[in-house]
């Protein structure tokens, strides 16, 4: 037997004749035994679990890392090290198994990540008329406390427009300049009646009302107040405390009225002739919204210009709907990354073969998910479960191949028009090829919260 002696980071092999590969070997004072990587020398350690039998090496995470990244600044991994090997991922009562794709110092990365995490968002509106589908940029649990409410422009010609604040998308339709102010009219006659009018547009005018009283006491002035939205026009008196014809000319009326912001007021005829009398309390009439113009393409484009948002017509392009009540978000995950502390060990890549995995999508806009590998793998299950029953349109599953377009297959198809959950399970398993892409694909016109979960392994 050749004599072996380790130094520090090196590895002295004394010998007379002949040439020796080592694959392992084991150290003498301190009992671990190393094996070669093909770049560097890593601790193999015993027991079960992280360190069983086979184990390459071990540790726990020393900072937080992403989806697809594990730091452990207690190693330094040559370029290279492990590629091909499982590192599996401990996080309480869950193990998650990657295949390890690069290392580099501190550095492990891995393939498919934990979980990119989905994205918070919405459909509103009729898909042969208006309609928008509407995301989050970044997936987030928390983004499904976000709201949209989408109102019509209470003034003529208003542009569509859309802003964000305080966890809500507020989007305003924009509108034609055929609205109609609302108004009512106090005094009487040719050149005695004053016409009050609200000077915006629409039905917001038809919550005000106007009301004419005596001033209560001798030689008091005329007076025009708003209180909330009710207008009340003071008579002025005379030294006997009756209406004073001079000081109630419909004129000087309807001047007092117009300095009051928001209100026009006009006196008919010359509006020479006095307000003689008390009025009841009576409401502005005839105010009508301008026409909604808004269209799901405007309302889109408005929301995508939102830094925090994604937008798309979905529909046909035509004029969006006001919402009658807040429109929730839903679908939003957060992703799951490494955090410092996860412990994690590495086995041989082969130790995952023929163990199932499964791989999740979620979300509320059409599907388009994709699932891939590094090595050969086989489907062996697919399920899904939608918020309500879908609509027409069919769930495609086809092969993608790493070969040649010529060899793409459709392998599963569902009508969802009446399907709430569905199970696909192959008599045997779907066997792919490496680096070949299992697409998942569905309209979804409707926006129903989806889940779906593919059931596979390496082989």
């Amino acid at each position: 037997m050749t004599p072996v002696t380790y130094i520090g980071n090196s590895l002295e092999v004394k010998e007379t004749v002949g040439v020796i590969l080592l694959s392992e070997f084991w150290e003498t004072d301190t009992g671990n035994t190393f094996v070669w990587t093909g770049a560097d020398w890593l601790l193999k350690e015993g027991g079960s679990g992280a360190g069983a039998a086979g184990t390459l090496v071990s540790g726990t995470a020393t900072s937080d890392g992403a989806t697809d990244t594990l730091y452990d600044n207690r190693k330094n991994f040559a370029w290279g090290d492990l590629i091909g090997a499982t590192i599996v991922i401990n996080r309480g009562v869950v193990e998650y198994l990657r295949t390890i794709i690069a290392t580099t110092g501190t550095l492990i990365q891995f393939s498919p990540v934990l979980f990119a995490g989905t994205t918070a968002g919405f459909v509103y509106g009729d898909v042969g008329a208006g309609q928008i589908t509407v995301e989050c940029v970044d997936p987030s649990l928390a983004s499904n406390d976000y709201t949209c409410e989408i109102t019509a422009g209470l003034e003529d010609s208003t542009p569509t427009s859309a802003e964000f604040t305080d966890g809500v998308i507020y989007v305003v339709l924009g509108t034609d300049a055929d609205g109609v102010v609302a108004g009512a009219d106090i005094g009487s006659g040719a050149n005695g009646t004053v016409t009050i009018q609200y000077i915006t547009e629409g039905e917001i005018g038809n919550g005000y009302t106007v009301e004419v009283v005596i001033a209560d006491g001798a030689s008091l002035p005329m007076s025009a107040e708003l209180t909330d939205k009710h207008l009340v026009v003071t008579l002025g008196t005379d030294g006997a405390g009756d209406p004073d014809a001079a000081k109630n000319i419909a004129t000087v009326i309807a001047t007092a009225v117009e300095t009051i912001a928001h209100f026009n007021a006009t006196a008919s005829g010359t509006g020479d002739d006095p307000l003689t009398i008390a009025e009841a309390e009576q409401p502005f009439l005839g105010g009508v919204n301008p026409t909604v113009n808004g269209t799901a393409t405007q309302a889109a484009d408005v929301i995508e210009a939102l830094p925090a948002f994604t937008a798309t017509m979905t529909g046909a392009g035509g004029v969006l709907a006001p919402s009658a009540l807040p429109i929730d978000f839903a679908g939003g995950l957060d992703p799951i990354t490494t955090l410092t502390d996860d412990t994690y060990y590495v086995v041989a890549g082969t130790g995952l073969i023929n163990e199932s995995r499964v791989e999740r999508f979620t979300g509320i806009a059409a599907l388009s998910n994709a699932l891939t590998a590094l090595r050969d793998f086989q489907i062996e299950e697919v399920r899904g479960h939608l918020s309500a029953v879908g609509t027409a349109g069919n769930l495609t599953i086809t092969q993608d191949s790493v070969v040649n377009g010529v060899f793409d297959t459709l392998l599963y198809k569902q009508d969802m028009t009446t399907i709430t959950d569905f199970s696909w399970k192959p008599t045997s398993p779907i066997k792919l090829t490496a680096g070949d892409n299992v697409s998942f694909a569905w309209a979804n016109a409707s926006g129903r919260t989806y889940g779906i979960e593919v059931v596979y392994s390496l082989i």
